[in-house]
């Protein structure tokens, strides 16, 4: 019998297109609302900090968003995908 596999849909916030730079962890959501409300309030976080007289007036403020996932056994990726990637 062949090998049963599940793929499961993930929501990552992305800070400017990347997901794990520049920390070594990242948090995942099942729901897209809510990584969307952890991330507006996360951005508005930002903005505030940004805006106060201690900091530099220049900094630039990353720009975050959501980005769906799929995670992928490794023994599945190893079978099919790993030929396809980069």
């Amino acid at each position: 019998m062949p090998k049963q596999y599940r793929f499961r849909l993930i929501f990552v916030i992305c800070e400017d297109n990347k997901i794990v730079e520049p920390y070594e962890m990242v948090n995942m959501y099942k729901r897209r609302d809510y990584a969307e409300s952890v991330c507006k309030a996360k951005q508005e976080f930002d903005i505030a900090e940004s805006t106060k007289q201690y900091r530099v007036n220049d900094r630039r403020v990353s720009q975050r968003q959501v980005h769906g996932f799929y995670l992928v056994n490794e023994s599945l990726f190893d079978e099919i995908l790993k030929k396809h990637s980069k």
